[in-house]
């Protein structure tokens, strides 16, 4: 990062310089002057501007930043064609989705989403749902020709606003999509416990994890040892989560030991008691509590 003047905070010491090159960029791309893989670098440019700059999520909501993508997606074609390698036009979905994802954890953990609200009302949202929805429909023989990346973004951009009104119904409908995608995982950043399984096991969590019976999905023990490896990455700041705040959009924990049919299988995994304690120790280089959601059981 320190390599890029736009990410780097020692070269860039204030945000003036990349929210002026936000604003061309934004403005480039609303032109439609651009054609082809110039679209992807262009977003990959935003994406530049943004990373490691939460202080200018507000000047990306006023450009209509989260808008934009929803357009720039809908250009690509169908959800199998976003999600598609060999039809998803160099990837610029997936350039797209990524750089909205950045943006919505700019805003993790405040009262006030609206960001989340945009992704909503621009149909981002329901975008991300058609590309779980045509992954798993497209089958076992497609997943060579899988964008791992978009499929990843709109899983990211799924699990934060599924907590948002009338998101939760739609996501129960993906159920099947969703196991599909638990099953079937694609790595983005696999050492960090980022691929797509992990993903589709916290939205899992989130909206069927406290459900008693008659669930439209069932736990396995495969889902919870993934989700329990990024939880423990999360809580000991490792790697990439070493610039993350644990938020309610990361760590599900709770909603697992509602259940009782969930609970055995928290407690099968070797990792889940010491990730329990590590989330009540004090980092002693930060020092603050990394306490995040910690269950007594």
């Amino acid at each position: 990062m320190s390599l890029d003047p736009m990410m780097s905070q020692q070269k860039m010491p204030s945000d003036d310089v990349p929210r002026q090159m936000l604003t061309l960029l934004v403005e480039l791309l609303r032109s439609g002057e651009l054609q082809g893989l110039a679209i992807g670098g262009a977003w990959r440019s935003v994406e530049g501007c943004l990373t490691g700059r939460p202080g200018l999520g507000p000047a990306a909501m006023e450009l209509g930043l989260i808008d934009l993508a929803a357009e720039h997606c809908r250009t690509v074609g169908s959800a199998a064609d976003m999600v598609s390698i060999s039809r998803g036009k160099g990837g610029n979905a997936h350039r797209a989705m990524i750089t909205v994802f950045n943006v919505t954890t700019f805003f993790a953990g405040q009262a006030e989403r609206p960001d989340l609200a945009a992704c909503i009302a621009s149909g981002l949202f329901d975008i991300c749902v058609e590309i779980v929805v045509a992954f798993a429909a497209a089958g076992v023989e497609s997943l060579r020709d899988t964008d791992h990346i978009a499929l990843w973004s709109a899983l990211m951009i799924l699990n934060s606003a599924g907590t948002q009104s009338g998101c939760e119904a739609k996501i129960r409908g993906t159920a099947s999509a969703l196991a599909f995608s638990l099953v079937h995982s694609l790595d983005f950043i696999e050492e960090l416990g980022m691929t797509t399984s992990s993903v589709a096991a916290r939205i899992c969590c989130s909206v069927f994890g406290r459900d008693e019976g008659g669930s439209e999905f069932t736990f396995q023990q495969q889902h919870v040892d993934l989700l329990t490896t990024n939880w423990s990455q999360i809580v000991r700041a490792y790697g990439y989560w070493v610039t993350v705040k644990p938020s309610a959009d990361m760590i599900m924990a709770l909603e697992l030991t509602i259940s009782d049919r969930n609970k055995p299988l928290l407690l099968a995994n070797k990792d889940f008691v010491p990730y329990l304690v590590d989330a009540l120790l004090l980092d002693p280089v930060r020092k603050e509590k990394r306490l995040f959601r910690a269950i007594y059981m």
